[in-house]
């Protein structure tokens, strides 16, 4: 092959062999990097360097691997790298069979980290709290679980019935703090009247939380499909990091 000459690579996209050897220094030292820092916080790690869907290629190995967790991240702010960013964790978050972890910001390298659990008391909401639970989350030393009442939700009822919602969900939530408690994870729980994406994000902002963490419902393809638009609201739009937890059916 000429070597002037563009081949396509699986994805589409032209590469030439000056091209590849770019990128492949760039992986080089990105990679380097990444063990290093891995190594200072005492895990172990390897290597893999891949041209093509990040996403998909994330989740063949999750796939290979049998991993509890996908995890990304990104450091860069421009306009295309948070379009190129978000349309991985949009596509991780519809795809993939495993819990994701996506990280839009730095967390300072130093003190506590404070965490909000979204919790809706449906089966499978109760089902992530527990998979969280398993997971044994080091280094979150504030646990908010939000509960949003929408009165939408609810839908025609009269205060009466609506205090009895609210007692049902803050009972609901203390059982829940009980158990993360006993995990050795300080927890707290707020009942919230409002719309869902609007009191996540103001409690995101009143807490300084660095991460949100929420539910992804479904297993099969179609399910994940529609994962709920306010856990692709948050993947696409929100600036905070997200764990998107998918228990195992």
């Amino acid at each position: 092959m000429d070597e002037a000459t563009p081949y396509y690579s699986d994805d589409g996209l032209a590469s030439t062999p000056d091209l590849l050897a770019v990128h492949k220094h760039f992986d080089e030292k990105v990679l380097s990097e990444a063990e290093k820092s891995a190594a200072k916080k005492g895990f172990h790690s390897d290597k893999l360097a891949y041209l093509g869907s990040p996403a998909g290629f994330l989740m063949e190995e999750a796939d290979r691997l049998n991993a509890d967790l996908i995890v990304v991240g990104s450091n860069k702010r421009s306009q295309l790298s948070s379009l190129f960013f978000g349309s991985v964790g949009r596509a991780l978050a519809v795809g993939a069979k495993h819990s994701v972890l996506i990280a839009k910001q730095e967390v300072a390298a130093e003190g506590p980290l404070t965490a909000v659990l979204t919790a809706d008391h449906s089966k499978y909401s109760d089902q992530a709290v527990h998979l969280l639970a398993e997971l044994k989350p080091q280094g979150i030393r504030r646990l908010v679980v939000l509960t949003v009442l929408d009165k939408q939700m609810v839908g025609p009822a009269d205060e009466e019935h609506i205090e009895r919602v609210r007692k049902h969900m803050e009972a609901h939530d203390n059982a829940m703090v009980e158990l993360f408690e006993a995990a050795g994870i300080p927890t707290e729980a707020r009942v919230i009247e409002g719309e869902l994406d609007e009191v996540i994000d103001e409690q995101m902002h009143e807490l300084n939380a660095d991460l949100l963490i929420m539910g992804a419902q479904g297993h099969g393809f179609l399910a994940r499909l529609f994962i709920g638009s306010a856990s692709l609201k948050q993947v696409v739009a929100s600036r905070h990091s997200i764990l998107l937890l998918r228990p195992a059916p």
